[in-house]
């Protein structure tokens, strides 16, 4: 384990202690609102069944989804 912290805080530039105590930190971080938003994402993809995508304009993210088109019956 020491070597894991060693090797991740030499690629990042970081002490070990300072590596130790950021990986503590980030792993009790509630999730950002984009892992939410994914989530969230998911669930219109599941429930939908369609294509969702996910893009940002101005600092805003929009969710783009379409159903699809019913079957033309004759």
């Amino acid at each position: 384990m020491r070597d894991l912290i060693r090797k991740a805080s030499e690629e990042n530039g970081r002490s070990m202690n300072v590596e130790i105590i950021h990986r503590l930190q980030t792993s009790f971080a509630p999730n950002s609102v984009c892992d939410e938003l994914l989530s969230a994402v998911d669930v219109l993809r599941a429930l939908t069944g369609s294509v969702v995508e996910v893009t940002e304009r101005d600092g805003v993210q929009h969710i783009t989804f379409q159903r699809p088109l019913p079957e033309k019956r004759d």
